[in-house]
């Protein structure tokens, strides 16, 4: 008689994308029901912290809101011999996001990287830092910027489509997560943020 495996027993370490935490942590539900000896923990830092977690080997799985760049992807490569394994598991969308009561109809990209940015390589002719300079006449004030971390791959991704490659603003608030961007943006009518779709409330639109 052959003999009966064992049930697996241990726990599964995932270090990445904060974007990708609900899925994970759904995904994780469902292990858990069919190996109940298994324990999920997750670390949604960033799309930046997975790469190193998984060359150094402290992550077997590292959810990412962008691909490998080329210098992960090689240190990778270095350290174990064969190139990591990628698989797409779902597409998102980042949205430009403003408070539900907001007049604000819609930006063009040359706008959006006028504000966001100080390069504008969009095209903007100068610098927009007032909703008065988009005819908006309440609120009229100086627009409050809320975005991504530098760990984050929206941060990245942001920069490349909607500031044309170029530098954000030093004023920009960084967030940790998109459901922070959306919470600061629920809070003021001054505010205009970006965050992944998924991540919207009532209390925002875009």
């Amino acid at each position: 008689m052959a003999a009966r495996a064992e049930a697996p027993v241990g726990t599964l370490g995932i270090v990445g994308s904060d974007t990708l935490a609900g899925l994970m942590l759904r995904w994780g539900e469902q292990l858990g029901d069919a190996h109940p000896g298994i324990r999920l923990q997750l670390l949604a830092s960033g799309s930046a912290s997975a790469p190193p977690a998984l060359t150094a080997g402290t992550t077997r799985l590292g959810p990412m809101s962008r691909a490998m760049s080329d210098r992960e992807r090689e240190a990778f490569i270095a350290t174990h011999g064969y190139p990591p394994v990628e698989i797409e598991v779902a597409r998102d969308a980042l949205a430009v996001i403003v408070h539900r009561h907001h007049p604000l109809d819609s930006l063009s990209l040359a706008q959006l990287d006028a504000i966001f940015s100080h390069t504008r390589r969009c095209g903007g002719e100068a610098p927009i830092e007032r909703w008065s300079a988009l005819g908006v006449t309440a609120p009229a004030g100086r627009i409050q910027l809320h975005g991504r971390n530098r760990a984050s791959g929206s941060y990245g991704l942001f920069r490349e489509r909607a500031l044309c490659g170029g530098e954000y603003r030093r004023r920009l608030n960084e967030h940790s997560g998109s459901a922070a961007v959306v919470a600061a943006v629920t809070e003021s009518l001054d505010a205009l943020g970006y965050a992944g779709l998924n991540h919207l409330t009532p209390g925002s639109r875009c």
